[in-house]
């Protein structure tokens, strides 16, 4: 693991939103993403790189042929990935179900993941026709 992604100076380098800071507060989490991100970089930065490019260069598709169900959670307080782009794609994707979490930020799925699973656990097979996108609480 590269020296910059240890222990003590992890939580500098996270986002700035405070219930993200809370959350790296949990040693468990700390450790969790610690090992995850040494996972990551542990062959260089060539696979992170190309994550990044994947993201930011055009898709080759459109997300609105998309007839999978998607389930989207955006902490409006993110500010790794913008709530804005979470927004948009959300309203591209013809069958998604969308869910804005107020205050919470990036590391969201650390502390709300069960209620994300009881939610796919429970969900129809496929949304209904019409599916809001509006990010509602």
């Amino acid at each position: 693991m590269p020296p910059s992604w240890d222990r003590a100076s992890f939580s500098e380098r996270a986002s700035d939103c405070c219930t993200d800071q809370a959350t790296l507060a949990d040693p468990l989490v700390r450790r969790l993403l610690v090992e995850t991100l040494g996972e990551a970089f542990g062959g260089g930065v060539g696979g992170v790189y190309d994550d990044t490019l994947a993201v930011a260069r055009p898709w080759g598709f459109a997300p609105e042929v998309i007839t999978t169900p998607a389930w989207l959670w955006q902490g409006d307080a993110d500010t790794t990935v913008l709530p804005g782009l979470a927004e948009e794609l959300a309203r591209k994707l013809p069958q998604c179900q969308a869910t804005r979490l107020s205050g919470e930020g990036h590391l969201l799925v650390c502390t709300h993941w069960r209620t994300m699973l009881q939610a796919l656990q429970v969900a129809p097979a496929k949304p209904a026709s019409g599916t809001e996108h509006s990010f509602g609480t």
